[in-house]
């Protein structure tokens, strides 16, 4: 494995040297060109293109070969991650990730998706992929500096391509399963009143869009089950718990008032990388007919944007659509038990494949043997131990996957929106709507399955096996039409949080963004277009705010040393950026209770297993919330709540005394990076500076070192020209563009720019 890594590195470092004379040729920039056959380019100043068109086919293949153009590279990593092919390009270091998409058949299943795509959307994704061949036809020497430094070359793209990557995003928003096992394997040593305290399945805070928020949402468990009450030692405070769940969804939310502009936000989180995962452009047939937003590169039409009529903005639903069913292998391990009815079983045999594996710096292809079951792929699964479990993922049904991004860009009214966005069936989405008349709306996209049992822990395949899809017709929406006399603003929020009380399928878990969000909209008798922008870096946490109140609130010191230390927290507003020193603290207290909690529940119940991961769930703010309701909640851990408070400020006065303290926008940098980064040598052509930031994962302000806002959007339907942008990155994936890192500084003091190209009609 090393002599390997040794080769690469000196073959990337020779191939660097080599190719610098061809980096001036990369790409097809602004000044290079203007016409695409029938379609004409124009870019502004930094770097997004309008591309014009007589038909939606021209635009469409020409879009192609305008992001092929700039991201090329990105594209062909993005489609070689899905279908298993990394370890081509980078040797043996890749070859565990391989195995798992390999052992899934991701590209057997984009093959049968394309086969059955409707016409339009398979026409469209034919002439995407052919605005992308013609730009690595014709253009050998621009493909990207990558490619030289890596002496590779890319196929021929194919709409299988654009599906992998369909399915690349839908896996990162909806699959779920292995978070789930890890779950699981706290859950199994828990009773049932522990369980459900630990791993609730609501919020106190939710308010959902339909219906009624359940109550309670978290019971603790009753008092003949509380821990043993004991002294607080020191030595409680290993690391039982992770880091806070990565903020993967969106915020999003719509505002509108007869008389005011109407406007609609949104800033989707997702993995931080170089290149940036949108790719901006607007596409346009005329002044009437247009549409301009952000697409995913390799994947035809505008994902999330505005046209002439309306426009739209995304948040993660977070529907459970991904389950490990256990099954019964037989001794030979060629059969599962496939169904039993009555005292009869039937069994059927295991279907197996083998799939060839490159390898670079390998001469011989390595065999990747697959198994599956009628419920999806088999294999034994890390942590679970020797069972084996089908992965039962809405991803596999290829009669689900579509690509309607085109329909949606050419809709002109909320009916037509949702016929376009009833095939937008994975991932599950929650979609705001608002049109140029003042009327808003909210729906779900997606398709839910039907579960024959109440709990979303791992089950047995012949229990598990789902009974089917929810009808696309039930899917939740909500219509609010303008009125002219109205005198109250219509707004709608979501970021991630409940819309409906579901007893098992949604993962809610971002109340507290959508609480901040709809407090302050509820606040305001008017918004405007910078009240929207600052929303979206807005840093309160009314969480932190409560747990430092009531830490400050119970405990009780002579020494002046800590005393100073609570006065501190006395006049915060619970904004981070306003006091980031407490904020600091504040996350520190956090991490020190949850230390100290989920350590006793592991002496209680799990004394002796060392290989128990460490505690993680999304929703865990919640029970924390309901300790702090009542002093004599925490009993149920056998702690006194004024002893943890004492405790707690004793060890945080110890840290900040250390020298190893660290404001935690500086621990919580930036660290998105380009994929040759962290190779030596080559990598420092490609870094780019991690600047600190002060937001956190549950604030609106949604920012992690590796997860967060991947662009920021405010689309102001009344004024169209008024919608303004900003991006963490640059809009080029060439390293000699002036576009490759253009807008990061921006990005990071707040800056925005307009959407639509002002030397336009729109």
């Amino acid at each position: 494995m090393k002599s390997i890594a040794a080769i690469l590195i000196v073959t990337l470092s020779v191939a660097m040297i080599a190719s610098i004379w061809i980096i001036k040729d990369q790409g097809v920039g602004a000044d290079s060109w203007q016409s695409y056959q029938t379609a004409r380019v124009d870019f502004d100043e930094l770097g997004i293109p309008t591309i014009e068109a007589p038909t939606w086919d021209d635009l469409i293949e020409a879009q192609g070969f305008v992001t092929a153009s700039e991201r090329l590279w990105q594209m062909d990593l993005l489609r070689r991650s899905a279908s298993g092919q990394l370890s081509e390009w980078f040797g043996a270091r890749t070859i565990d990730a391989d195995k798992i998409r390999i052992a899934e058949d991701w590209r057997g299943t984009a093959n049968r998706a394309e086969a059955l795509l409707n016409d339009q959307e398979k026409r469209f994704c034919q002439a995407y992929a052919r605005g992308v061949n013609k730009f690595i036809n014709e253009k050998r020497n621009a493909w990207s500096l990558e490619y030289s430094l890596l002496r590779v070359k890319p196929e021929a793209w194919q709409c299988r391509d654009s599906i992998l990557i369909v399915l690349l995003m839908a896996d990162d928003l909806s699959g779920g399963a292995f978070r789930e096992a890890m779950e699981y394997r706290w859950q199994t040593g828990l009773s049932p009143e522990w369980r459900a305290f630990l791993f609730p399945k609501y919020h106190p805070w939710a308010k959902p869009l339909f219906g009624k928020a359940a109550s309670p949402a978290v019971r603790l468990p009753p008092a003949d089950q509380y821990l043993p009450l004991t002294k607080i030692e020191g030595n409680e405070l290993a690391e039982h718990f992770n880091n806070e769940a990565a903020a993967i969804g969106s915020n999003a939310w719509v505002w509108a008032k007869a008389g005011s502009p109407t406007l609609l936000a949104n800033d989707p989180h997702l993995g931080q990388r170089v290149p940036q995962i949108w790719f901006a452009n607007r596409l346009r047939l005329s002044k009437e007919k247009w549409v301009a937003g952000v697409s995913l590169p390799g994947i035809p039409g505008v994902v999330l944007g505005m046209n002439r009529d309306f426009g739209w903005a995304f948040t993660n639903l977070g529907e459970d659509v991904d389950d490990y069913l256990r099954e019964q292998v037989n001794d030979s391990k060629d059969q599962y038990l496939a169904l039993r009815k009555g005292k009869k079983e039937f069994w059927r045999r295991i279907i197996k494949k083998k799939f060839p594996l490159r390898v670079r710096g390998q001469a011989e292809e390595l065999m990747i043997e697959a198994w599956f079951t009628h419920r999806g792929p088999l294999a034994q699964r890390p942590g679970l131990g020797k069972d084996y479990y089908s992965r039962q993922w809405l991803g596999f049904n290829e009669r689900i996957i579509g690509m309607p991004t085109v329909a949606v860009n050419q809709a002109t009214n909320w009916e037509e929106f949702n016929t376009a966005s009833d095939r937008m069936l994975l991932p599950a989405q929650a979609v705001l709507f608002a049109d140029r008349q003042g009327n808003i709306g909210f729906r779900a996209t997606g398709a839910g399955v039907v579960r024959s049992y109440a709990e979303p822990w791992l089950v047995d395949g012949l229990e598990g096996e789902w009974l089917g899809l929810k009808p696309v017709a039930d899917r939740k929406r909500l219509w609010l039409p303008s009125k002219p006399q109205e005198k109250l603003p219509r707004f709608i929020a979501n970021a991630n949080a409940q819309v409906w009380e579901d007893p098992y399928g949604e993962r809610w878990y971002a109340e507290e963004r959508r609480d901040r969000i709809d407090a302050v909209l509820a606040s305001a008798s008017e918004f405007n277009l910078t009240d929207m922008e600052n929303l979206q870096f807005d840093t309160y946490s009314r969480y932190h705010k409560e747990l430092l109140d009531w830490v400050a609130a119970h405990a009780s010191f002579v020494d002046y040393e800590y005393n100073g230390l609570i006065a501190g927290w006395k006049d915060w507003s619970g904004r981070g950026e306003d006091n980031q020193q407490v904020f600091t603290q504040a996350v520190a207290i956090d991490r020190l209770l949850m230390n100290l909690l989920m350590g006793r529940i592991k002496k209680n119940y799990y004394a002796g297993v060392n290989d128990l991961p460490a505690y993680e769930f999304r929703l865990r703010k919640a029970w924390v919330l309901t300790l702090l309701q009542d002093d004599g909640n925490f009993l149920a851990f056998g702690i006194d709540a004024n002893e943890l408070a004492n405790f707690l400020v004793k060890e945080l006065a110890k840290k900040v005394a250390g020298k190893t303290w660290e404001l935690y926008a500086d621990t919580n940098r930036w660290r998105g990076q380009h994929p040759l980064a962290k190779f030596p040598v080559i990598g420092q052509l490609f870094k780019i500076p991690e600047p600190p930031q002060t937001g956190f994962g549950t604030m609106v302000k949604a920012e992690q070192p590796e997860v967060g806002p991947s662009f920021r959007a405010v689309w102001n339907l009344t004024e169209p020209l008024a919608s303004s942008w900003s991006f963490p990155v640059g809009q080029s994936g060439h390293l000699r563009s002036a576009h490759f890192r253009d807008q990061q500084k921006p990005w990071f003091t707040g800056r925005r720019v307009p959407v639509l190209d002002g030397r336009y009609e729109w």
